[in-house]
């Protein structure tokens, strides 16, 4: 019944029981702030209705089923974070839509599948978030469209194939965490124009070939890891000039 409610934050307290649907009602809510609750169920699909929502935070609880597809019609969302929960099934499509979001947190979850194309429209996305699911398939190329990207961790799943060259076009991209996967092929030199990297993290995977020259780029690195993995050959001389 509070429809003139703007914002409505109860993190960090012991709360139980599933959301009331009824929030959906909220037509001007613009924050929604459930986190480190102790909160359960699925969510309900009228939030989708919360078209002003600009910041919807439901971390650390213990919400079960999928991720609404309604959430595509919160076309003004800004940040979006719940990791740490029980959520199963495949990223909807529909999140695509979010052309203002700009944090994406989706991990330790249970989400499988693979990721859909769409996240690759996602042009103001600054943090996504998706290590610790059950994750198959490829990383998209599409990516590569995601130019304003600070953070991308997808570690702790079960992605396949090789690095899409097209991660080299991220200027802005300072963490790069693809660790405890099943990637393989060989490194991309493109990585070598990811020039503010200060994270590359690429340990048990499957990767092979020797390690490009071109990493010896990253004057930023403070973090490098390529433990368990495949490769030959020698230690570029070009790495002594960034670690």
């Amino acid at each position: 019944n509070l429809e003139e409610l703007t914002c409505l934050d109860v993190a960090e307290n012991n709360l139980t029981g599933t959301i009331p649907s009824e929030l959906g009602h909220l037509k001007v809510l613009t924050v929604l702030m459930l986190p480190a609750n102790k909160l359960s169920g699925t969510l309900p699909s009228e939030l989708g209705a919360l078209r002003r929502l600009t910041n919807l935070s439901l971390h650390s609880n213990q919400f079960i089923g999928t991720l609404p597809s309604e959430f595509g019609y919160l076309e003004v969302l800004i940040a979006l974070e719940t990791g740490e929960n029980k959520f199963t099934g495949t990223i909807p499509p529909e999140l695509g839509h979010l052309k203002e979001l700009t944090e994406l947190w989706l991990n330790e979850n249970e989400i499988s599948g693979t990721l859909p194309s769409e996240l690759g429209t996602l042009r103001r996305l600054t943090h996504l978030i998706l290590r610790g699911n059950q994750f198959i398939g490829t990383l998209p190329s599409e990516f590569g469209n995601l130019e304003e990207l600070i953070y991308l961790s997808a570690g702790e799943n079960n992605f396949t194939g090789t690095i899409p060259p097209e991660l080299g076009h991220l200027k802005e991209l300072t963490g790069l965490w693809l660790y405890k996967n099943k990637l393989t092929g060989t490194l991309p030199s493109e990585l070598g124009a990811l020039r503010m990297l200060t994270n590359l993290s690429l340990y048990s995977n499957q990767f092979i070939g020797t390690v490009p020259s071109q990493l010896g780029n990253l004057e930023q690195l403070t973090e490098l890891d390529l433990r368990e993995n495949f490769f030959t050959g020698t230690i570029p001389s070009e790495l002594g000039s960034v670690l």
